[in-house]
């Protein structure tokens, strides 16, 4: 009797040991499943990854394209604009150097007895007026020229 009870005990033990263990291979079985799952997503993930890349890539190389296209447009317009703006600048100091000239404005009396208020054109020499022009000059005020341009 004992006997059959023990083993009657045994029995219900190796039944919820089967039980147990049954269980634990559904769990193992949904777990394979989600990581399955799992597993695809990550796949499908890395693929749009992938694609945006390219994608990217290829906007990347075609803004690329279009920057360099407009740095050349804008370079070669900016050259010709350079080029017409040197030139206006070189014809505008050719012209202004045959009309420009040093003015001095005295506010005292010249050696030469002037009255208060004298302009005198000096003509355009380099940077220094010549020495004939600042003889014709008061000596006190030759610091104060302007290169003024007509």
């Amino acid at each position: 009797m004992n006997w059959t009870r023990n083993f009657k005990r045994k029995t219900c033990s190796v039944k919820n040991l089967d039980k147990v263990i049954n269980d634990e291979f559904n769990d193992l079985e949904c777990q394979r499943i989600s990581i399955e799952e799992q597993r695809q997503l990550m796949k499908k993930r890395e693929k749009d990854l992938l694609r945006a890349k390219n994608v990217l890539s290829m906007c990347a190389s075609v803004t690329k394209m279009i920057r360099l296209a407009f740095l050349a447009f804008w370079w070669r317009e900016t050259k010709i604009k350079l080029r017409s703006l040197k030139l206006i600048l070189l014809y505008h100091h050719l012209k202004q150097s045959e009309n420009s000239s040093y003015h001095t404005n005295c506010s005292k009396k010249c050696r030469r007895g002037r009255s208060l208020r004298h302009s005198r054109a000096v003509p355009l020499v380099g940077s220094q007026p010549s020495a004939a022009a600042r003889n014709r000059l008061c000596g006190t005020h030759i610091a104060k020229f302007v290169l003024v341009g007509r």
